[in-house]
């Protein structure tokens, strides 16, 4: 999602498809259904096969404006494991008004071992770009992933100091996220907001077994848990934000 709308933001800005290639392995389809359009006193469909034709049809349906949204809400933070939790959407906005959001279903074919995604477009329930608006959080990202190592090597989370370790490298150009040296598709947006953005996503420890999440602690060493983990999801969460939104 953070490649689809980081491509067509550049697109829109310099009026002209960027190249980009898709190179996740685990994906089957993608396809985009979009709201019944009218013409002419006439109502069609669009259904996008793939992120090009839905790149041609946004451009087709007058597009001016595209950004990304997650929750941030500590709320969400045991939701990570599953899919259909997370509550992302792309949201779109059009020359006639129109304000939309794009939200991803996933389903796994069993037998290909591949997922099959469709989004499916809604009118968008906070219809001002003032919502996407983010200021950039570098400062308050470093503090927190600074307290999360403090902490892990308190608890003897040895595994999470260097996984937070390698946020702050990754920072200071002295490492690669896991994308790079898996050669996973980035969003196209400046190398400085580049780093912000892969040490975000190195710092998404969430999830299902194994992960932070999975961590356990009683007493006062809890309520310190449970309050970086809160600062930490939130943090990390608008990096993403404002390094695809803000480029």
């Amino acid at each position: 999602m953070c490649c689809y709308v980081s491509v067509v933001k550049n697109a829109i800005m310099y009026k002209k498809n960027v190249d980009f290639v898709d190179n996740t392995q685990h994906i089957e389809s993608i396809t985009f259904k979009f709201l019944p359009r009218r013409k002419f006193f006439r109502n069609y469909n669009l259904v996008a096969h793939g992120f090009y034709e839905w790149q041609k049809y946004l451009k087709q349906e007058g597009l001016t404006d595209i950004k990304l949204y997650t929750p941030i809400g500590e709320a969400f933070k045991k939701r990570l494991f599953a899919c259909n939790t997370q509550n992302s959407f792309i949201s779109c906005f059009y020359k006639n008004g129109l304000s939309t959001q794009f939200c991803p279903y996933w389903s796994f074919n069993e037998k290909t071992k591949k997922w099959n995604i469709v989004y499916t477009e809604n009118k968008l329930e906070y219809p001002t770009l003032d919502f996407f608006k983010f200021e950039d959080n570098t400062k308050d990202f470093v503090k927190i992933i600074n307290d999360c190592i403090a902490f892990s090597q308190k608890t003897n989370l040895t595994e999470f100091v260097s996984l937070f370790q390698k946020c702050l490298n990754i920072l200071d150009g002295k490492d690669y996220s896991y994308e790079r040296e898996y050669q996973i598709t980035l969003p196209v947006i400046p190398e400085d907001k580049l780093k912000l953005f892969e040490a975000g996503a190195t710092a998404d420890v969430f999830g299902g077994m194994g992960t932070w999440n999975d961590v356990g602690f009683s007493g006062s060493l809890d309520k310190e848990y449970q309050k970086l983990s809160d600062e930490l999801f939130m943090q990390y969460k608008l990096a993403i934000l404002y390094t695809i939104n803000e480029s």
